[in-house]
Parts: structure tokens; C-alpha cells; sequence
């Protein structure tokens, strides 16, 4: 288990994709980054390819590397201390492995797929105004809900993405940087749905609040017993993509998505999405 003083990656293993050109010049493999750079990879691609004809950026974007050293001189041992007691308090005395029923495939391994209309859609971002949270949040709560129903247990830790990128700056930068953020989560009381709702925002903030400090440092703080099987902390995850649409057409290269299998061990997390044609809507 790393320390404070000492980083090993702090990115989680994930499921890689690649991209495809269709050209004259073949076939070119991209660099591991996350949602956030290839949009802006994208972006500055077709802008550029707009002016000149071609996909080459002449100037130099900031690089991961200026984002590296930020990071190693933000995170003093002070600060690193200061948000381990945070988390120390925040998810004391929650249970960290999740009991689920279901139908699992093989054991510590369930799945829940579903898609809603549109005009659902709205109707639960209006919801979610009216309560004052966001989308996220309401399908955060309805979540709890559904686990609490298929395994019975009233209060567990439940993990999502953050994009990692503390600063402005960094929204310019190229590179994988999602952290993972623990949310607490108390399904239990004879409480209203309305004081359910403010609950789970209010627990939600919270975790926000504090969501900077790497998933690693947030491990070695509670160090949680290992099990096989089980990943540390959380064992499901929620993640709301909004639908975005992206170019499939810059210059004369026709682009396609592909997706490439995730070879087995690589990870035991069940990952649960929960997705939705919509516009985006930040968290």
C-alpha cells in the first residue's frame, strides 16, 4: 500500500479505446487519455484542419507533464494529511464491501443495464431542479435505492469518476486524469423521499468538496482489509455520460470508434452506467 510520500499511479486500469482513420496515410494509434482530451483532441484538430486543410497543430499545447509537477508540489504532506483526515471521518463506520443478490455471471460480478426516453429524461431533470440537485445526484439517489432493494443492505460506499482536473488550466491539457470519488450512502429511518433527496445531495457535496485527493491516498488512509475478489473501499460504481456528439469527419480522414476488449483480471470492478440521451448537464 503506497504512503503519503509515495505515488505510484493513481489512475485506475480502464477500458482502452481506439480510434480509426480511414486515409491515404493508414492507420495512427493515439495515446491513453481520457473523455475530456480526446474531445479537446478533437477540437483542435478540426479547427486546425478547418484553416489549413490538415489535422497538424503547429503550437504547442500544455503539456501532462506541467500538470505532473504542479500536482507533485501541491500535494505537501500537510495538505495530503489534512484531506486523509477528512476522508478518515467522512467514511468512518460504513460498511466497505457491498452484499448484492442478483444474478450475477460468475460470483462478485452483477450487472444492470437499462436506457430511458427523452421525455423521461426531462422529467427528471425537472425533478432534480425542483430539489435543487442535479441530475446526477437524483440518479445517485434512485441508485441507492435499487441496491438497498437487490441485496438489503442499508448503508454502503459507492463509487463514481471525477475528471481530475482541479485547475482551469489543466482543461487544456491532453492526458488521463479521472480520479475516483468514494460517495457514502445511508438508504435507512422512516425519512420522506424529500429528506432522502436533501440527504444524498448533502453527502454528495461533501465528497465533492473533496474529491482532489488521489484514490490511492484515499485507500492508504483507511486501509481497508483486502479481500479477494472485492476492490478496495467500493466494489460498484455509477457513472452518468451525457450523450455528446462528436466529429466524424475531419479533413478528408473518416474517423470510426472501436473498442477494445478488456482482457480478463485486469479489473474485479463492477462497473454499472447509467446512461441517458441527453444534453450535458454538469454534476
Amino acid at each position: 500500500m503506497p504512503g503519503p510520500g509515495t505515488r505510484h499511479s493513481r489512475r485506475p486500469a480502464t477500458r482502452p479505446a481506439a480510434a480509426r482513420a480511414s486515409d491515404q496515410s493508414g492507420r495512427a494509434a493515439r495515446p491513453a487519455a481520457d473523455r475530456a482530451s480526446h474531445r479537446l483532441r478533437r477540437s483542435l484538430r478540426a479547427t486546425v484542419a478547418g484553416r489549413t486543410g490538415c489535422g497538424y497543430v503547429a503550437s504547442t499545447p500544455p503539456q501532462y507533464l506541467d500538470f505532473a509537477r504542479w500536482e507533485a508540489a501541491h500535494w505537501t504532506p500537510q495538505r495530503i494529511a489534512a484531506q486523509q483526515d477528512f476522508w478518515r471521518e467522512h467514511l468512518a463506520d460504513i460498511p466497505q464491501t457491498l452484499a448484492l443478490g442478483g444474478n450475477g455471471t460468475a460470483p462478485g460480478q452483477h450487472r444492470l443495464d437499462f436506457s430511458l426516453p427523452q421525455s423521461r429524461c426531462d422529467a427528471l431533470a425537472g425533478l432534480a431542479r425542483e430539489q435543487g440537485m442535479t441530475l446526477f445526484m437524483l440518479l445517485l439517489a434512485c441508485y441507492q435505492l435499487v441496491l438497498k432493494q437487490l441485496g438489503g443492505q442499508q448503508r454502503f460506499l459507492l463509487g463514481t469518476d471525477v475528471s481530475g482536473r482541479p485547475l482551469a488550466a489543466h482543461n487544456e491539457v491532453i492526458g488521463f486524469f479521472v480520479n475516483q470519488l468514494t460517495l457514502r450512502c445511508e438508504v435507512e429511518g422512516e425519512s420522506s423521499l424529500g429528506e432522502f433527496f436533501q440527504q444524498v445531495r448533502e453527502q454528495a457535496q461533501h465528497a465533492y468538496a473533496h474529491q482532489d485527493l488521489p484514490f490511492d491516498l484515499v485507500v492508504a488512509a483507511l486501509a481497508p482489509a483486502r479481500r479477494p475478489g472485492h476492490a478496495p473501499l467500493f466494489q460498484v460504481k455509477l457513472n452518468y455520460q451525457p450523450s455528446r456528439s462528436a466529429p466524424t469527419l475531419i479533413a478528408d480522414a473518416q474517423l470510426h470508434s472501436l473498442e477494445v476488449a478488456q482482457p480478463p483480471g485486469i479489473s474485479t470492478w463492477c462497473w454499472t452506467w447509467c446512461t441517458a440521451a441527453m444534453a450535458s448537464t454538469p454534476r
